[in-house]
């Protein structure tokens, strides 16, 4: 699960936020302040996987961000931004 999207992982790799983001468009130009010439096809794993325990880091602290907030149901939509893709590549690793 990833709110707004799955590309939200991608930008934890540089940045943590607790802002709302309303959807792919505004990712995409957070990341985009990071990879300059970033396009949603790229395959960026490569580039980014030195990064990978900050994003893990980050989105680690954005849950428990949330669950201080009292927000328990993690997978409502209203949870934003969010996501669990740290969880799989987590337990990959």
């Amino acid at each position: 699960m990833s709110n707004p999207c799955f590309e939200l992982w991608f930008l934890l790799h540089f940045e943590y936020t607790t802002d709302y983001i309303k959807d792919y468009d505004a990712v995409e130009k957070k990341i985009l302040a990071h990879i300059p010439n970033y396009k949603k096809n790229d395959d960026i794993c490569k580039s980014i996987v030195d990064k990978q325990a900050k994003a893990i880091g980050y989105a680690k602290k954005l849950k428990q961000y949330h669950v201080d907030q009292g927000r328990t149901d993690l997978f409502n939509t209203s949870v934003n931004p969010y996501t669990s893709v740290w969880e799989l590549v987590e337990s990959l690793t």
